[in-house]
């Protein structure tokens, strides 16, 4: 799996989920998910590898969600009820490409 195509994909499968300033979210998104690079990866590998079962792997997107969510509105790009639908979109993306991969 391309890590780059795959954060680019988030990134826009967020920004899509605005109508106004797509383009600063999708930025902004990208920011953020290249900040969170390797923690993404360590969590993929980690499914893939059978080291941790799908049920971790959700509570640990769940916990990555939330503090995206935070540091997108650190940004002040968006609302609360926009960052949480691009995030939620974005995330959405990571785990459809992980269970697709394994």
């Amino acid at each position: 799996m391309n890590m780059d195509s795959l954060l680019r994909e988030m990134a826009a499968n967020a920004a899509n989920t605005t109508q106004n300033g797509q383009e600063l979210l999708r930025e902004g998104v990208m920011n953020l998910l290249e900040q969170n690079r390797v923690t993404l990866e360590e969590l993929m590998t980690a499914l893939s590898e059978g080291e941790i079962c799908e049920e971790e792997f959700s509570a640990e997107i769940e916990r990555e969600k939330a503090l995206l969510e935070a540091e997108l509105l650190s940004l002040q790009i968006v609302g609360k009820p926009e960052a949480q639908k691009a995030i939620t979109a974005a995330m959405d993306t990571l785990t459809q490409a992980v269970k697709q991969a394994i």
